[in-house]
């Protein structure tokens, strides 16, 4: 009886011990987990004590610089000086000599007005002036015969009065027709069409045969000796932007850039834009250039020297929390800062094109690194705070 009770005691207990482990089999089921692999261990403990490596592009110390702020400028070339050919009077255009493009000096004969009516009328007015001259030396002779007369006392003053009043008429006869002959060969001359500046046709506006009226347009004439660029500012900008100030600037078709300066800001915005137009003179001025050719530029509106400076890539902005990673002891430090005037022109120490000023977070001397990385390496360390950092010297 005894045995009996151990064997079913025993039998017992072993079954207990078969349930709890399947039990303990199957929890472990649920809950995902593996054991741990002690080489994966190893592998993460090792990938972890390994220090991250930039090369000489990829770091910085900060120390003070220039920068300077830009706002784009965007215009055209206008000609400083040009003229609008236009008829003087009325007639038939017969001759225009010159087409677009041509290069004209002042003074030329660009066209011809049909002249025919206008010497004629030359040709009456110079008739009528000798029969006016005529009229005179008579009225002429007749006062001095009745001059004498009276001397002797053959005819009476009132008479020779007379005489005098018309030599008077005669007279302003005469130079009224004198005035009308030279009216007419004002005219004349007028059916001449004269170049009033050098510089090259750009547009003709009337061809042969068509009829004039005074004040009809024929051709415009630009120079190019002296080119004005024409280009629209924001109005909040003006602040920085005063006469004088130099810039490059790049024209539409011209590789070379060509310097300029500021010459005039218009008092007045334009339209409903509300930019105001601001007038840059170019120095060099040429041949090359065009009156109408496109042109782009940065004019610099803030100067800062000496300031705390590092490459725009240096800076991490999330979500408005702006942040560089300094490297401090051979770690990396997460460092938040505050920034400044942004200039895209200015070269940083490692190469980079564009600079950022830091007004607060960093001193002078520190070591930025100066590259885009994101939030890990592959095959390195994660970037964070404390990882260790080898920097390979310039």
């Amino acid at each position: 009886m005894n045995r009996r009770r151990s064997l079913f005691l025993f039998a017992a207990l072993i079954l207990i011990v078969v349930v709890a482990a399947t039990a303990a089999a199957i929890w472990k089921r649920k809950d995902g987990k593996k054991p741990p692999n002690p080489l994966a261990l190893e592998l993460v403990a090792k990938q972890a004590d390994e220090a991250l490596r930039f090369g000489p592009m990829d770091w910085i110390r900060v120390k003070p610089t220039a920068l300077a702020s830009y706002t784009p400028l965007t215009g055209s070339l206008k000609a400083v000086d040009s003229a609008t050919v236009k008829a003087k009077v009325a007639g038939e255009l017969r001759i225009l000599s010159v087409r677009e493009g041509m290069a004209v000096n002042k003074g030329d004969v660009v066209g011809q007005i049909d002249p025919t009516d206008y010497e004629l009328r030359i040709q009456e007015k110079q008739a009528q002036l000798r029969q006016a001259e005529a009229q005179w030396l008579t009225a002429q002779r007749n006062a001095e015969a009745n001059s004498q007369l009276v001397a002797r006392g053959f005819i009476s003053e009132n008479s020779s009065a007379n005489t005098i009043s018309a030599l008077d008429a005669a007279k302003a006869a005469r130079d009224a027709v004198q005035f009308q002959l030279e009216q007419a060969m004002k005219a004349l001359a007028d059916t001449r069409l004269i170049a009033p500046i050098s510089g090259v046709v750009a547009e003709r506006f009337a061809l042969p045969g068509e009829k004039l009226s005074p004040d009809n347009r024929v051709v415009s004439i630009v120079s190019t000796q002296k080119l004005e660029a024409e280009v629209a500012v924001p109005a909040q900008d003006l602040a920085g932007i005063r006469p004088g100030q130099s810039l490059r600037l790049k024209v539409e078709g011209i590789e070379t850039e060509q310097a300029a300066k500021v010459l005039r800001i218009n008092p007045a915005t334009s339209g409903n834009s509300r930019n105001v137009m601001v007038y840059l003179g170019l120095e060099s001025s040429g041949t090359s250039l065009r009156a109408g050719a496109f042109v782009q530029g940065l004019l610099p509106i803030q100067a800062r020297a000496e300031v705390l400076a590092v490459p725009v890539n240096a800076v991490r902005d999330q979500g408005g929390r702006q942040s560089v990673w300094v490297v401090r002891q051979g770690k990396l430090e997460e460092r938040v800062v505050r920034t400044g005037i942004r200039d895209d022109q200015a070269k940083a120490p490692n190469g980079a094109i564009g600079m950022v000023q830091i007004l607060e977070g960093l001193q002078e001397g520190d070591t930025v690194i100066a590259t885009t990385l994101g939030s890990s390496s592959s095959g390195s360390a994660a970037m964070k705070n404390g990882v260790p950092v080898l920097l390979t010297p310039p």
